[in-house]
């Protein structure tokens, strides 16, 4: 989606694993203005956006996507037509990127096209709710140098639909959408159409660094006897 990203959402990044939107859990992994630990897997690129990896150590705002107000955008597709020979290079270079294909795999295909269905961004807005830290956790990252925000999050539908060229086998169709699908981090492959759908996912972050206050220091008390 690297590639998708840059060139649809600019200042977007992709987080592995992709995770399923729930509406109603105050303590999922990408909820807006939620702290986590990220490893930069890919730097961002004129062409690409980031790739992040998620450790799993994370403090939750507490505030369900339900409870926020999303601005909603237009559908978009891109389609890469590898079989028009003046657009062949920019193409197969767009289909490694966005897909993670080798040189080879990309041979196979005639055309690919990504579809986000229903995009919708989630923000923290200053007249809405606002988050709700558990202390002890903030704490507990204080002292971490990879601590990132997620600032905002996109939302939608991921349909990717792939048209294979005559002489490619089923074998080798089905292990290149599984690839795919693998890269993704999420979604189905329906092999009868040849592609691959994730509903309602998380597909992209804009990602800040934070800085967790560090824990409240107690004052320091001295015995008045022990001064004499």
């Amino acid at each position: 989606m690297r590639g998708l990203l840059s060139e649809r959402y600019p200042g977007y990044d992709q987080i592995l694993p992709t995770a399923t939107a729930l509406p109603d859990e105050p303590s999922f992994d990408y909820l807006p203005g939620n702290m986590m630990a990220l490893a930069l897997a890919e730097p961002r690129r004129l062409t690409q956006s980031a790739l992040w990896n998620n450790i799993g150590i994370f403090c939750p705002t507490n505030v369900p996507l339900s409870a926020l107000r999303p601005l909603r955008l237009k559908s978009t597709t891109i389609v890469y037509d590898v079989d028009l020979s003046l657009r062949r290079a920019l193409a197969l270079s767009k289909l490694k990127t966005s897909l993670q294909l080798e040189p080879n795999e990309v041979e196979f295909l005639r055309r690919v096209s990504i579809t986000i269905d229903s995009p919708r961004i989630y923000s923290l807005r200053m007249d809405g709710p606002r988050p709700r830290y558990v202390a002890a956790c903030t704490d507990a990252l204080a002292s971490r140098p990879d601590i990132y925000r997620l600032r905002s999050v996109l939302v939608g539908t991921v349909a990717i639909d792939f048209v294979f060229k005559d002489n490619v086998g089923v074998f080798a169709r089905l292990n290149l959408l599984n690839k795919v699908s693998g890269s993704i981090g999420a979604g189905v492959v329906r092999g009868e159409s040849y592609s691959i759908v994730s509903e309602n996912v998380v597909f992209g972050a804009a990602v800040r660094p934070a800085k967790p206050r560090p824990p409240n220091l107690k004052p320091l008390l001295l015995s008045m006897s022990g001064l004499n």
